[in-house]
């Protein structure tokens, strides 16, 4: 597991609430780096900044995971999607 820091990105609340979470640019840089992850997943390098605000679709879960050689698992990304969206709304 990618061991937790403090994240600044997210309201307080958020913080206290989730407070040993990854964030979805942590799972992203753990998974190659955007550029990695975006030719992977046949996206833009866009799309995969844009996960930061929307969270990361499902069905890209499990590239992400092979990508990460085992330092983040479905809960990590699970959590992460949930502070994603509820910062966006």
């Amino acid at each position: 597991m990618i061991a937790s820091k403090k994240c600044y990105c997210y309201p307080l609340f958020l913080r206290l609430w989730y407070p040993t979470m990854i964030t979805i640019k942590e799972i992203v840089e753990a998974s190659g780096g955007f550029r990695a992850v975006a030719k992977r997943c046949d996206l833009t390098v866009r799309a995969v900044y844009f996960w930061q605000e929307v969270g990361i679709l499902d069905k890209y879960w499990p590239a992400l995971i092979a990508a990460g050689g085992g330092a983040f698992g479905v809960n990590d990304i699970y959590q992460a999607n949930l502070v994603a969206r509820e910062a966006a709304a």
